[in-house]
């Protein structure tokens, strides 16, 4: 503050002197010159060229008007012009000038333009600039000054930062402090980042070597900030503020380029203390009318330190504490492109249900999640972000619901360029372990993942209700140990699975040791079963077709063979049993068939299944009573 200031005065004083000298010439010319070698002088060793187009005289007051004024930075004359203004009068002290001094009680401006440049090379319009700072001094006296219809820019190009106010007033008053208020709505642009400013408030009062601020209030068209507390006026400004935040997160999103939030906003209060270019910042913020996706009411505190030489904002404890998640975080945001961007933090909970359901999933994973996570991006390009985090999951149901899926046990989450991929080390959900990987690239499903359970009979009622079915998906008891082989396909509003089921010593109604090999392609219309096969006691049962899954009376297209089996043994007619001849498990009354089937000696069986789940019908082809079933 202090050099601008200084300019301030040095260009007054300099317009002063040539008023002055045409004032003064017949009755103090000699002093009049020296006062304006002076004044001139000390102009140009702060930098800078004055022109005019007139300068009129009035000896009521007295007071100088000066008509088109323009203030050029000398050593750079291709920047644009620092000041120009279309009038500004000076009011001089008369009892000054009698006793031979020179004394400005009042500057006055209409119209002034201000617009500061500061190249990527550092040069800038800006006068001293290139002169490095100097010691720790007191502000200078600042006369009277009034301001009209301003308007101010500035362009920061090392940054990427451009601030502009069309229309603006300034009031400076010795002995009560300045004002300034901004009378039409400007922006501030970072990096391409535009954000509109409504208003910008600020009172001060002067003391000596520093600026007390009793009020700076800054609008936003949805945000505002308001705050008071010092400012220094060295060399090196600083600032011990202390205030209130509104921070609308559409607004607030859009700005930080990150995915854009319906509604709601963020209040709270902060400290900002230390130099400008190592600004620290402490807030602490609490949500209101954020929309219910687990962070509708959130308690943020937040310590970081902006740095203005290093480009970059050192964070050094984020904490969120919200319905769906508690977790800190620490690292370190670049504010340049080249730059990189990190956060390492660790979860102590977040309730993956409640975020599942919030973000809209087609499934909800049921489970709590606990551990750590990391993230990095370039600059500000939060967009490209990539990450891991590493988590124990705790089933939060006893059991699985219409697409709601508990699970327990490790499962890792690593995202880069928007595709995701989920690592499972031994998942326990639907009754079974799982392990594998499934990836996500925007939205398209792909990975493998393998899966064991120790009982089938425990698994498919689990797998009944994640489905959402109120039929059983097998019309018989089944017990026994099965393994499973998933490959994933298609999107995730739209899943595909190819699956591989394999299971050699099953417990199925009343015979055990059954043995299945199975393939099937899933999708959330069908199940297209490839080919199921059964095998007992020599006996081998193939099934081929479709099973509909969009109800529970969907449709049933299913052909199956039997070889070496029975018309009893197949069907479950009610007739004696043959000793001689191996039986094949009997499936269960089929609806529709009502005729006895007489017993036959090993033979071919065919026969088609259709209907629906709820109501099959069963069309007998008919036995070949040969040797091979041919």
């Amino acid at each position: 503050m202090r050099r601008p200031a200084k300019v301030a005065i040095a260009v007054c004083a300099a317009v002063v002197a040539i008023a002055v000298f045409l004032w003064l010439v017949v009755t103090r010319t000699s002093a009049a010159k020296d006062y304006i070698a002076g004044r001139i002088a000390s102009v140009r060793e702060q930098g800078l060229a004055l022109d005019f187009e007139d300068l009129g005289i009035s000896l009521v007051g007295p007071s100088v008007t000066v008509n088109g004024l323009v203030v050029r930075t000398q050593p750079e004359p291709e920047f644009p012009p620092l000041l120009s203004a279309k009038t500004v009068r000076l009011n001089l002290n008369m009892g000054a000038l009698l006793r031979g001094n020179f004394a400005l009680d009042e500057a006055v401006l209409e119209d002034p333009q201000v617009y500061a440049v500061i190249t990527e090379r550092g040069g800038s319009n800006l006068p001293g600039a290139r002169s490095g700072g100097g010691g720790q001094a007191a502000m200078p006296a600042i006369p009277r000054l009034r301001a009209t219809n301003g308007s101010f820019r500035l362009d920061d190009r090392r940054d990427g930062v451009s601030i502009h106010l069309p229309k603006w007033r300034l009031s400076v008053e010795p002995d009560s402090g300045i004002e300034f208020q901004s009378s039409e709505p400007g922006s501030v642009t970072y990096r391409k980042r535009q954000i509109a400013v409504d208003e910008i408030n600020l009172a001060t009062r002067i003391r000596a070597g520093a600026v007390e601020i009793d009020r700076l209030e800054v609008k936003t068209p949805e945000s505002s900030i308001r705050a008071s507390g010092t400012a220094g006026t060295m060399d090196r400004p600083t600032v011990n503020l202390r205030g209130f935040v509104t921070l609308d997160l559409p607004e607030l999103t859009r700005i930080a380029g990150m995915p854009p939030a319906g509604s709601g906003e963020l209040k709270g209060t902060f400290t900002a203390t230390g130099p400008l270019d190592q600004l620290r910042l402490r807030t602490v913020l609490h949500g209101n009318d954020i929309p219910a996706t687990g962070f509708e009411s959130p308690t943020v505190n937040a310590d970081f330190t902006y740095q203005r030489q290093r480009g970059r904002i050192d964070v050094h404890s984020i904490a969120v504490n919200a319905p769906v998640a508690d977790f800190t975080a620490e690292g370190a945001v670049a504010l340049h492109r080249t730059g990189a961007s990190a956060l390492q933090g660790r979860i102590g909970r977040i309730d993956l249900r409640q975020l599942t359901a919030g973000l809209k999933a087609p499934y909800i994973l049921a489970s709590h999640g606990a551990g750590t996570a990391q993230a990095r991006w370039p600059g500000l390009a939060f967009k490209q972000a990539s990450g891991s985090a590493g988590l124990q999951l705790t089933a939060l149901l006893p059991s699985a619901a219409p697409n709601v899926l508990p699970a327990s046990g490790p499962l890792s989450v690593a995202v880069q360029s928007g595709r995701i991929r989920v690592s499972l080390g031994g998942l326990d959900a639907l009754s079974a372990r799982w392990n594998g990987n499934v990836a996500v690239d925007f939205q398209k499903l792909g990975g493998t993942v393998r899966g064991q359970t120790s009982d089938a009979g425990r698994m498919l009622p689990q797998l009944q209700a994640f489905l959402g079915r109120k039929q059983p998906l097998v019309p018989v008891n089944v017990r026994g140990a099965a393994s499973f082989v998933v490959n994933l396909g298609g999107t995730t509003q739209r899943p595909t699975a190819g699956l591989t089921v394999n299971a050699p010593a099953l417990n199925v109604g009343r015979f055990d040791n059954v043995a299945l090999n199975a393939r099937a392609q899933y999708t959330p219309a069908q199940l297209r079963v490839q080919q199921a096969n059964l095998r007992w006691r020599g006996q081998t049962l193939t099934v081929q077709g479709n099973v509909g899954l969009q109800s529970d009376a969907a449709p049933l297209d299913l052909t199956a063979y039997a070889e070496g089996a029975t018309s009893a043994a197949l069907l479950g007619a009610n007739v004696p049993q043959m000793p001689a001849v191996p039986s094949f498990p009997p499936i269960p009354s089929i609806p529709g068939l009502s005729q006895q089937i007489p017993q036959l000696p090993r033979f071919a069986l065919r026969a088609h299944v259709g209907g629906t789940t709820a109501a099959p019908r069963v069309t007998f082809i008919g036995p070949a009573a040969n040797g091979n079933g041919r």
